[in-house]
């Protein structure tokens, strides 16, 4: 989920001139606000945005575009596959920690709010595998569910394996041999979506396969979309278009063909929004794309237990759970833009730390 732009890659002595796709950054932030409602609504019981989890399927496919985009000539020039992987946990895991941070004071809430009906081994050992970016197995505490810590982290777990794969194979993974697999995959959603009235699944235990086989479909097309882009050309729609579409489309629900119109966004609507995102962005719009795209991930990372927190913990305080949640959210989205410009900045080594100097002198 990192952002759509090209960069100075000195360490495989790759120039790439740089540019950013403002669009698309800017879908990334919508997609991430449309999970972050559709789990409210969950939470909540209230009905704001009924196929939000489709944006995570418009994530797997920005991913490949974005991996392409980033790392197919620094592949491609000599970067190893486990530089690579190294490059991809930096990214995601310290915002990744904080989420799962917050999924320890859950735990701890339910401690002090009485006797939980799990053994504390349990989350001890939740927490253990998922400071390893591992699932944890079915338990008192788990039920089904592969990352109880912070439920959306099975995503980021899919991500990363398939991002690892792409790079392990990156040199022989034609647009035919991709546009293979992902037919693969569609056959496979056909299949599920027939036997189980939808094509969605991944976070639990006895869906899991759901979400390698939607990331199989959707990841490949993005790096393929990514290669052809030239074709394809620039002259795309303007950003709120493309935003509303996307808007648009997760909100929609078809009743008894819910799990056909999935499948649609699945196949059809999530590359073609990619497809039409491609095109410059006017200065009006390129600040409000750039803060979208700074926030999406923070807040894709830490919403939900941050949700489960402040919907628990708002009664203690005779706080109507929806205004504390909503509250929480609104804080969230300020600091997220802030919190990935910090760690862009660690990542690139500008963040420097040193004492003070004594004695102190104040300011002239």
């Amino acid at each position: 989920m990192g952002s759509v732009s090209d960069q100075l890659h000195g360490a495989t002595h790759v120039i790439v001139p740089r540019r950013t796709f403002h669009v698309l950054n800017g879908l990334r932030g919508v997609a991430a606000i449309a999970v972050v409602l559709f789990h409210s609504s969950v939470v909540l019981r209230i009905d704001l945005i009924p196929n939000g989890a489709l944006a995570v399927d418009f994530f797997f496919l920005l991913s490949g575009f974005v991996v392409a985009h980033a790392y197919d000539r620094r592949l491609e020039a000599g970067l190893t596959h486990t530089e690579f992987f190294k490059l991809r946990i930096n990214r995601f895991y310290p915002i990744y920690l904080i989420g799962v941070l917050i999924g320890c004071f859950i735990v701890a809430g339910l401690y002090l709010a009485g006797d939980p009906e799990f053994h504390l081994w349990e989350p001890a050992l939740a927490l253990a595998l998922a400071l390893l970016f591992l699932p944890m197995i079915p338990s008192g505490y788990s039920g089904s569910n592969v990352y109880p810590m912070n439920g959306p982290s099975w995503s980021l777990a899919v991500e990363l394996v398939v991002n690892w794969v792409y790079a392990v194979f990156q040199r022989h993974l034609t647009v035919r041999r991709l546009a293979a697999i992902s037919g693969a995959a569609a056959v496979a959603l056909v299949v599920a979506t027939a036997l189980r009235g939808s094509p969605l699944g991944g976070p639990l235990w006895e869906d899991i396969e759901l979400g390698y086989i939607r990331a199989l479909f959707s990841f490949p097309i993005g790096v393929i979309i990514y290669r052809v882009r030239d074709r394809i050309g620039s002259a795309g729609l303007p950003f709120p278009i493309v935003a509303a579409l996307l808007t648009v489309a997760l909100c929609v629900h078809a009743g008894t063909w819910n799990g056909l119109y999935q499948l649609g966004f699945i196949f059809l609507i999530s590359p073609m929004l990619v497809a039409v995102g491609l095109g410059e962005v006017s200065d009006r719009s390129r600040s409000l794309c750039q803060f979208l795209g700074r926030t999406s991930y923070p807040i894709y990372a830490i919403h939900f237990p941050l949700i489960i927190l402040l919907n628990a913990g708002a009664p203690l305080f005779g706080i109507d759970p929806m205004i504390a949640v909503a509250a929480g959210l609104a804080v969230l989205l300020l600091v997220s833009a802030p919190l990935d410009a910090i760690d862009e900045r660690r990542r690139k080594g500008q963040l420097s730390w040193r004492a003070p100097t004594w004695p102190l002198r104040s300011a002239p």
